[in-house]
């Protein structure tokens, strides 16, 4: 769904590009995810689709396409299809069980993003969803792996797609009057608009100057953060809260723990043994 990938996009490139760039911060950060829709129309599109998915001739027929030769061998050399074929498989067996949590966005999107990092790399992990991932970063060179422990490999993701879509998306970041208090730390508000694809989305930003060693305004000079990173060089301070709307829904991300402490050496690295495998930025839905 595009609106979905839009606010999911928007959110995990910059908790990515931010976890790249922290070069003198040691330590563990998490945040929360939450989404709603808003738009009654959408609503009721979502739940006709959920009911299609808990049907049993369905899911018989998803598995049975995925036992086909032709797609095991095209999952064997693209592990994000491979994963968000299997996200949809459990999906709609949650759904045929009853099992599922309200919405299909709802199940969609990931509950929780943990950011550890350490001497300019970082390994964003999300925790639950359609399609739990880790994302491991270095910031020189840039780089950034996507790394599939189920299916011991990795594939390295091309920055330079994000970079040339830089110039399409239009960004205005307004310094609001309030501030507020979060996790202990003052942060300032900031007022978001963005246009990409046609779409217009809202936000506003909740940045703290507060934590040693983070920085956002080096987050626009990361590559990996792309087009959703750029408006980041306009604020003063690191976000620990994002509120977007969009016209059709609404996602918030606020942090839930800012720990400095050492991290291992062993989670910044591409684990050893695994096989590199190519990356596909958007795998399809079956």
């Amino acid at each position: 769904m595009k609106l979905t990938r839009l606010l999911g996009s928007l959110a995990l490139t910059c908790l990515v590009a931010f976890a790249a760039r922290a070069a003198d911060f040691e330590g563990t950060l998490k945040w929360t995810l939450s989404a709603e829709i808003t738009d009654p129309a959408m609503k009721a599109q979502m739940a006709e689709a959920q009911k299609q998915m808990a049907d049993p001739a369905k899911l018989a027929q998803m598995k049975a396409m995925m036992d086909s030769p032709q797609m095991k061998a095209a999952m064997e050399q693209n592990p994000q299809m491979k994963a968000a074929m299997e996200a949809q498989i459990k999906m709609a067996e949650d759904a045929a069980a009853g099992k599922g949590e309200g919405d299909m966005l709802t199940s969609m999107m990931p509950k929780s993003m943990t950011v550890r990092t350490k001497g300019g790399k970082s390994l964003v992990t999300t925790e639950g969803g359609a399609m739990p991932m880790e994302i491991l970063s270095v910031n020189e060179p840039a780089a950034a792996y996507w790394i599939n422990r189920k299916d011991r490999s990795y594939s390295k993701i091309p920055i330079e797609q994000a970079e040339a879509e830089a110039a399409k998306v239009e960004h205005k970041v307004t310094k609001g009057s309030r501030t507020t208090k979060i996790l202990g730390y003052t942060c300032q508000e900031y007022l978001l608009e963005m246009t990409q694809q046609d779409t217009q989305i809202r936000g506003t930003l909740w940045a703290t100057k507060d934590i040693p060693g983070l920085d956002s305004k080096a987050l626009a000079r990361a590559s990996i953060g792309g087009q959703d990173a750029a408006y980041l060089a306009k604020i003063d301070g690191v976000p620990l809260k994002m509120e977007m709307t969009m016209p059709q829904m609404r996602m918030v991300v606020q942090a839930s723990e800012v720990t400095p402490g050492r991290v291992a050496d062993n989670l910044l690295a591409v684990p050893a043994g695994f096989t590199e495998k190519p990356f596909n930025l958007m795998p399809p839905a079956p």
